[in-house]
């Protein structure tokens, strides 16, 4: 029994051990005992034995302590991989993926100094993304970036006197040249870092992602330029098919995008709001000119003719997916917050945000442009009008933001409508139950104090 006891003690004690120390225990188990100047049988070999297996243990040790930091750093490289891909999922420009990246890199890598060369001219910037003024490349390290940007490589490369070196890694969206990542260190003597090929393989698995997703920016932007252009296609469309109203959709997408910011639109919806703001009038062009170009008021068939134009333009870009998203403004610009607009009769806050937005900067310009026989409102008067339909004709909310907005803006530009009220607006009378009226551009009665005359209809 005591035996047993002492033997399981010396199991623990020994498991406690690190690999050499239980060779080293083993040793001294074998020989140790033997009397001073007593040789033991087969003692050189159990020696020799001894040896050889330390000497393997201990080359084991160290390899699976190398496995061991290689497999850390792997998960590192792998949590800094997922980092920032799944960060960069959520940025919006080319210069914020490249400064998400230099982040990462001044958190993973041991530098000294971290830049960007942009473009073929390898223009310097910091780490933190500010130009760097009066910055010059030396020789060896422009010549690596011409390698690296030519061959679309990673390299390491070192300065002639061995003082320095830098890892770069370039960027590219599709085929184009866009940033390379420059990571510099100093050189000291006895110094045995060494960039490790998992170091390089995750810099030119990040390299690659960041010039993807630039790529998809350009592309997307790319896309929008397009849509735009068609979008200027239709309003100049429009703006021949009836000169009264040129110009006046481009204003009124200038007041819903002020309106639009004031109230808390991100950057995506301001843009759709505004292409909305655009588009407004699109179905226009399915209007007889006959009606649409009359002087002097419309009869009850021309005006149900013109109230047409609100679902023809919903028709015209709702197939188009890009420009689907502007469809609540292009439908419900005619609507009223009382219900009694068109072409649904919605009320209140049934009628979608954009239609009631888009709604206040119409009838603002329409008010603060001269028409062929009249001039402009100013644009005390436009507000005035607009707070007198506040709750009826137009939210109340929105009205009372907007004409904050606009008195703030322009006591600091009092000579802002200068040139803008000069321009021609169209402006189209119709009689109304209670005396007289103004069909604004979405044909939101509104009531004025003067004579029935001659305008455009629209």
């Amino acid at each position: 029994m005591a035996d047993r006891v002492e033997t399981s003690g010396d199991r623990q004690r020994l498991e406690d051990l690190s690999a050499c120390e239980v060779v080293s225990e083993l040793r001294g188990a074998l020989l140790g005992g033997s009397c001073p100047g007593k040789s033991v049988p087969g003692g050189a070999v159990v020696e020799a034995a001894l040896e050889v297996l330390s000497e393997q243990v201990d080359r084991m040790s160290r390899e699976q302590e190398g496995m061991a930091n290689a497999l850390m750093r792997s998960y590192e490289q792998l949590g800094i991989v997922f980092e920032v891909t799944r960060n960069m999922l959520t940025l919006e420009s080319e210069s914020e993926v490249v400064a998400r990246l230099m982040e990462s890199l001044r958190a993973t890598y041991f530098e000294d100094d971290i830049f960007t060369a942009w473009g073929d001219g390898f223009r310097c910037h910091l780490a933190t993304g500010e130009p760097a003024a009066g910055f010059e490349w030396e020789s060896w390290l422009e010549d690596g970036l011409k390698q690296s940007r030519d061959e679309r490589c990673e390299q390491v490369v070192g300065s002639p006197d061995g003082s320095q070196e830098a890892l770069i890694s370039p960027i590219f969206a599709g085929d184009v040249f866009v940033v390379a990542s420059v990571l510099t260190r100093k050189r000291e003597p006895g110094d045995d870092r060494e960039w490790e090929s998992g170091d390089m393989q995750v810099l030119e698995s990040l390299s690659s992602f960041c010039g993807d997703v630039i790529q998809n920016f350009r592309l997307v932007r790319e896309l929008q330029n397009t849509n735009t252009e068609t979008v200027r296609t239709l309003v100049t469309a429009v703006d021949q098919k009836d000169p009264y109203t040129s110009g006046h959709s481009t204003r009124v997408g200038y007041y819903a995008r002020l309106l639009a910011k004031e109230i808390g639109y991100d950057a995506g919806a301001l843009r759709l709001l505004e292409w909305s703001a655009l588009l407004h009038d699109v179905g226009k062009i399915g209007i007889r000119d006959d009606v649409l170009k009359k002087e002097g008021k419309l009869t009850d068939e021309e005006f149900a003719h013109i109230k047409e134009h609100p679902m023809r333009g919903y028709e015209i870009i709702r197939d188009n997916s890009y420009m689907r998203p502007c469809v609540d403004g292009v439908l419900h610009h005619h609507e009223r917050y009382d219900g009694k607009g068109y072409p649904f009769g919605l009320t209140g806050e049934n009628i979608p945000l954009d239609g009631r937005v888009i709604q206040i900067a119409d009838i603002f310009d329409a008010l603060t442009t001269t028409r062929s026989y009249r001039a402009a409102f100013p644009w005390e008067k436009a507000i005035e009008i607009l707070k007198e339909e506040a709750g009826t004709v137009v939210d109340a909310r929105l009205c009372g933001r907007f004409v904050a907005m606009i008195e703030r803006f322009y006591k600091d530009n009092p000579d802002a409508f200068n040139d803008i009220g000069n321009t021609s607006a169209t402006l189209c009378l119709v009689s109304g139950d209670n005396g007289t009226s103004v069909e604004t551009e979405r044909g939101m009665a509104v009531v004025v104090e003067e004579p029935v005359g001659q305008g455009s209809a629209g």
